[in-house]
């Protein structure tokens, strides 16, 4: 996950991340931003699904497989992950790309996920 990316663009909705992750009350946030943001680049991505839940914004990620050449008999079964993003409603963002790994769906898809918080924080 490229945190500095994030940090850079979507500034607000990483602050809200770091307040749900936020615990010590005893400590001033803005504090606890400058000496902990090394932490945020060791965090456990699974997190971000949680964060995300909790938002209204629901990530579905997806293993499929389609032939590579549909029309030919000697085609090969290509394997794939992609996602999906809503909330209670509606389809807020979809891959556009078929991702070779888990990981990399996850990490397109959580990117889009901070770009669609980011737009819904005053």
């Amino acid at each position: 996950m490229n945190w500095n990316k994030i940090k850079e663009q979507y500034p607000k909705a990483l602050k809200e991340f770091m307040l749900w992750d936020f615990e010590d009350n005893e400590t001033d946030f803005e504090e606890w931003v400058d000496t902990a943001w090394w932490l945020i680049n060791k965090r456990n991505i699974r997190d971000l699904y949680d964060f995300f839940d909790e938002q209204g914004i629901y990530i579905s990620i997806r293993y499929d497989n389609r032939w590579e050449n549909p029309d030919s008999t000697d085609s090969e079964v290509i394997n794939y992950w992609d996602w999906d993003i809503d909330d209670s409603l509606n389809n807020l963002g979809s891959s556009q790309v078929e991702e070779p790994t888990r990981t990399e769906a996850e990490e397109k898809a959580f990117e889009k996920a901070f770009e669609i918080l980011e737009s819904k924080v005053a």
